[in-house]
C-alpha cells in the first residue's frame, strides 16, 4: 500500500512538472506606464557562438547607444538654438 501511494504522488509530482513546464511565460513589458504589453523585437539581436563574443555585441551596442545620446544631445541643442532664433526674429517682427 505505502509503495502505491508513493509511486502515485511521484506519477502526479511528474505530471505536474510536465503541465508546468510547458506554460508559456508571460511577454517582456516594455512599456513603462504598464498598460500595453509589447513584444521585444529580436529580429535584429545577431546571433552569437560563444560568450566572448556576445560580450563583444554588448559592447558594440553600448558603443551605438553612446553615439545616439551624443547625437540627440547635439540636436537638442541646435533645437534649442534656432528656437531661440525663431523668438528673437518673431519679437522684433512683433515690435
Amino acid at each position: 500500500m505505502n509503495r502505491s501511494i508513493r509511486a502515485r504522488g511521484t506519477l502526479v509530482a511528474m505530471l505536474l512538472v510536465a503541465v508546468l513546464g510547458c506554460v508559456r511565460t508571460p511577454d517582456i513589458n516594455v512599456d513603462a506606464s504598464g498598460w500595453r504589453r509589447e513584444r521585444v523585437d529580436t529580429t535584429r539581436i545577431p546571433e552569437t557562438r560563444n560568450h566572448e563574443e556576445a560580450k563583444a555585441e554588448l559592447r558594440k551596442a553600448h558603443r551605438e547607444i553612446e553615439r545616439l545620446r551624443r547625437e540627440n544631445e547635439k540636436l537638442k541643442r541646435k533645437y534649442e538654438d534656432e528656437k531661440r532664433k525663431h523668438e528673437d526674429l518673431k519679437r522684433k517682427h512683433d515690435d
